[in-house]
């Protein structure tokens, strides 16, 4: 069970049909992608929420605090800056969180809507054991990364090529030189294009963990093309 001193820290962007999910609106059009990241977003958050965790959303851009809070019904929302990249963004959300009081921290992002509850406890118990954890996306990046508050390695943000495909392996080799331990979680999969959504699909239709309407965008999506 989730407990008092953890924190889920989640980035989220505003739906704005071509500025999210930009790789699968080339497929199948931008204001389809928006409402797909909508529904990601949304499905990702209460899945949190409801399985008790302590939950901060840092949002992007900085000016929708108001359609957020109207949106997703959270008190605890944080700007992201608009000049950072994305590693300054999350350093400056662990340090969010540390400073807050909270003595875990694990950032997720919106990409990954069927990502099991399961590897998100057993990341908070790592951290016990270990220095920092990342949970590997197919594609080079990470779902997941977190730090105990003891523990956290800014540095650990500042070196990877963002979006590139060796962002988990240089994040590593970065906290090994800084003597870090670091406990690799299962590897998952981010939806950003339409094979990704295909495959998305066939794990829903065979597992069916998704919620009833978000399973049914998916379903009308991946069979769609533009």
């Amino acid at each position: 069970m989730p407990k008092k001193k953890e924190v889920i820290l989640f980035f989220a962007k505003h739906p704005e049909p071509g500025r999210v999910k930009t790789r699968l609106g080339k497929a199948i059009g931008n204001a389809a992608a928006a409402s797909l990241y909508r529904a990601f977003v949304e499905e990702i958050y209460l899945r949190l929420e409801k399985a008790g965790f302590n939950v901060i959303v840092f949002f992007d851009p900085p000016e929708k605090q108001e359609a957020f809070a109207a949106w997703l019904g959270s008190p605890h929302l944080v700007a992201q800056k608009q000049a950072a990249d994305l590693g300054q963004r999350m350093h400056a959300a662990f340090k969010h969180a540390f400073d807050m009081g909270f003595d875990k921290a694990i950032c997720v992002g919106s990409d990954a809507p069927d990502l099991p509850l399961a590897f998100v406890l057993r990341a908070f118990e790592a951290l016990d054991e270990f220095d920092a954890v990342i949970g590997p996306c197919q594609d080079g990046g990470y779902y997941l990364i977190g730090f105990s508050k003891d523990s956290f390695l800014p540095a650990a943000f500042y070196g990877p090529e963002w979006g590139g495909p060796l962002v988990t392996l240089a994040s590593i080799e970065i906290l090994a030189k800084n003597r870090r331990t670091v406990y690799l979680a299962e590897s998952w999969m981010d939806i950003d294009t339409f094979d990704d959504l295909q495959a998305f699909n066939r794990r829903n239709q065979a597992e069916n963990t998704l919620s009833d309407s978000l399973a049914g965008l998916v379903s009308c999506l991946a069979k769609t093309l533009h």
